[in-house]
């Protein structure tokens, strides 16, 4: 069986995988450009018409990789946010207030 041409194995290793339904459900979100910067598992789980329990699933390697921070400190009715988009949005906001000066 011939294998894929060099260029395509390259391809593959930088594109993102899904090897479960949790995995599909963070890629689908990352890719519907639909994310606010803070979220709870009822927000994704109905952006993405997934049961919160998989919410939470689709949410852990985001926080895994520094994507998404918890900052509630709860166990329960937790939310997560995106400190890297609120701090562009606060950077935004100050450009933009000097301009209207």
């Amino acid at each position: 069986m011939p294998s894929d041409p060099p260029e395509a194995n390259a391809e593959n290793k930088s594109r993102p995988t899904a090897d479960t339904e949790h995995d599909f459900a963070t890629l689908d979100a990352y890719r519907s450009g639909d994310v606010t910067p803070v979220v709870d598992t009822r927000t994704v789980a109905t952006a993405l018409d997934i049961s919160p329990t998989n919410a939470g699933r689709a949410i852990t390697p985001l926080v895994d990789a520094g994507v998404l921070q918890e900052f509630t400190g709860f166990n329960r009715n937790r939310m997560w946010q995106a400190n890297d988009v609120l701090g562009a949005l606060d950077d935004f906001a100050a450009r933009a207030a000097r301009r209207g000066r």
